[in-house]
């Protein structure tokens, strides 16, 4: 019998409750907070999940972190996101030069 509590994350996750944007394609901002997060992605906190499209861009300012990310699942108040992308800092430049070479 499969055991469903079994841990399927690449990346061990810590607890962060940091305040976040997610930074759409078309530079709509949701703002919210990352709950937990991981070499590989994160947990992000919003009022409205249904908000949060495919792809998009996390920025955690407070610690100059920004990453192109996907949505990998939705939930009542909060989706699960995976980093498809290096991270980089905010304060390189504008999001085109810094995400897509």
């Amino acid at each position: 019998m499969v055991n469903p509590h079994i841990e399927k994350r690449k990346f061990g996750r810590r607890s962060a409750f940091k305040p976040a944007v997610i930074v759409t394609d078309d530079g709509r901002r949701i703002a919210g907070v990352v709950i937990d997060i991981s070499e590989g992605g994160a947990r992000f906190q919003t009022a409205d999940p249904s908000l949060v499209p495919k792809q998009f861009v996390l920025e955690i300012a407070g610690d100059d972190f920004c990453v192109r990310s996907e949505l990998v699942h939705r939930l009542a108040d909060a989706v699960g996101i995976q980093f498809i992308a290096s991270p980089r800092k905010i304060s390189w430049g504008p999001a085109e030069r810094r995400l897509f070479p």
